[in-house]
């Protein structure tokens, strides 16, 4: 994915049950599907987190993993805020040219008047 500033880990999940094989070296990896040496499809990595998935089977979790998991999440509200934060920038800057904009039509509005004023006086 571009965009994403370097050093961000994206975990995946890697069947319990092929582990082994892929370690021994019987899967390679293919993208997000584990193959064996023939070509064929063994099973299919998952996305996820390591530590969601440690905590659902019961395993037991490193300190590591844990200050990661926050860490992520640290950068993802830090992300949302600055999200929030351009958006917000482009509404004002938005409404400073609609306001401009506004503010010309009236001026252009008031010579019309003006004229039209003049005009109706010659009239009579």
């Amino acid at each position: 994915m571009s965009g994403l500033p370097s050093g961000i880990e994206v975990s995946r999940y890697v069947p319990e049950h092929l582990v082994q094989e892929y370690l021994d070296g019987i899967l390679t990896l293919w993208g997000g599907e584990l193959r064996r040496k023939n070509g064929s499809i063994a099973g299919f990595l998952t996305e996820g987190s390591t530590l969601i998935q440690r905590v659902n089977e019961g395993l037991p979790i490193q300190p590591s993993q844990l200050m990661q998991a926050v860490g992520n999440a640290e950068f993802a509200a830090h992300l949302a805020t600055g999200i929030g934060v351009v958006n917000l920038g482009v509404q004002v800057a938005g409404f400073a040219i609609v306001a401009r904009r506004l503010d010309r039509i009236a001026l252009q509005v008031e010579v019309v008047r003006d004229e039209l004023r003049a005009v109706g006086e010659g009239v009579e």
